[in-house]
């Protein structure tokens, strides 16, 4: 049978046979405009009662060229690749679905394992691994080269308040502006509301160590982060023009409790070196507070130390400020008081 469709033409060809306790699905065909195929056969058992209803397609065969995906894709932001192919097999329930898919590319390939679980409460994991260059083609972005990815995430659960779910990757190959990222890993962790992250790659152009931690949750909000910047080549990675090296430690803390804020940010052992020049800074630290009853920010270190305070929260100082700036009158600034002390 055929059937308009943008308006090109859909050919299908279908072959059921069976009873109510399983249909089997023999040679699914289906052709639609100038390169586009799919095939598959599989079965559907328990056809009549939807608790019990499973498809198990073994073996699928998807392929489409570039000219059909402009036809139903016309966002330029996407470079579509000269044709896409998808093997595989995926078996589908009420209880959950499992896959595993190979995606083929010109210039790259993806394999995905998936396995969902939703009997009592949504259960997930799954496998992802990414090979070649034509990710970079496909969004568009030239500065990335080869890529070998390997990825896996997991978790459980749907409501913030329990939901679990963990990630890590590895790049055993990365390509950035022809400099090597190889080995770049990295992982989290979500769990009751409380989360934490860690990254790091060691490279000549770039090593570094991230580690975080926090809480997301309806009450209070958290994040304490710590870099080990040991080295980056920020010229290599194109972030500046002329040579530049720099290393650094930095440490942030943020909390937020209802209208209550906190948040501190030091910066330890910073050194900057160009081909003439070391510039070094041991220590710059930066803090801020806020509430309902007033707020305070600090600087403490080597380049620069002083004090601000106010009666005002940061809410209220920002639309203070805002105000000022619209009626250009320092009346509009209200009971506001300051008081500020800055040295550099």
């Amino acid at each position: 049978q055929t059937a308009a469709l943008l308006p090109l033409p859909l050919a299908f060809q279908w072959h059921l046979a069976g009873n109510k306790s399983e249909l089997q699905l023999d040679n699914l065909a289906l052709q639609w405009a100038a390169g586009t195929t799919l095939r598959t056969s599989g079965t559907l058992s328990q056809p009549l009662a939807l608790e019990k209803m499973r498809l198990r397609l073994p073996n699928v065969q998807l392929r489409t060229v570039k000219s059909d995906m402009q036809l139903l894709y016309t966002d330029t932001s996407i470079g579509l690749p000269a044709y896409v192919q998808l093997q595989g097999g995926t078996e589908w329930s009420q209880q959950g679905f499992k896959g595993n898919l190979k995606l083929l590319l010109p210039d790259g390939d993806a394999w995905l394992s998936v396995d969902v679980d939703q009997t009592d409460r949504l259960r997930y994991v799954a496998d992802v691994q990414l090979e070649g260059t034509a990710w970079a083609d496909l969004f568009k972005q030239a500065d990335w080269g080869d890529v070998a990815l390997n990825l896996r995430a997991e978790g459980a659960g749907t409501d913030p308040q329990s939901l679990e779910a963990a990630l890590e990757g590895r790049f055993n190959k990365l390509a950035y502006r022809s400099e090597k990222l190889d080995g770049l890993e990295f992982s989290g962790r979500l769990q009751s509301g409380k989360f934490d992250f860690s990254a790091k790659v060691d490279q000549e152009v770039l090593a570094f160590e991230l580690g975080a931690t926090g809480d997301i949750d309806s009450l209070r909000n958290a994040l304490d982060l710590r870099l080990q910047l040991f080295r980056a080549q920020l010229h290599r990675l194109g972030l500046r023009e002329e040579e530049l090296l720099a290393r650094l430690e930095l440490e942030a803390h943020y909390q937020a409790r209802g209208q209550d804020l906190q948040a501190r940010l030091a910066f330890n052992d910073l050194q900057l070196q160009n081909s003439t020049t070391i510039y070094k800074l041991e220590r710059q630290g930066f803090e801020l507070a806020s509430g309902t009853q007033g707020s305070s920010a600090s600087a403490n270190g080597a380049l620069a130390q002083g004090k601000l305070t106010a009666n005002a929260g940061i809410d209220s100082l920002l639309a203070a400020i805002d105000a000022w700036q619209t009626a250009q009158s320092w009346a509009a600034l209200g009971s506001l008081e300051l008081d500020a002390q800055l040295q550099i």
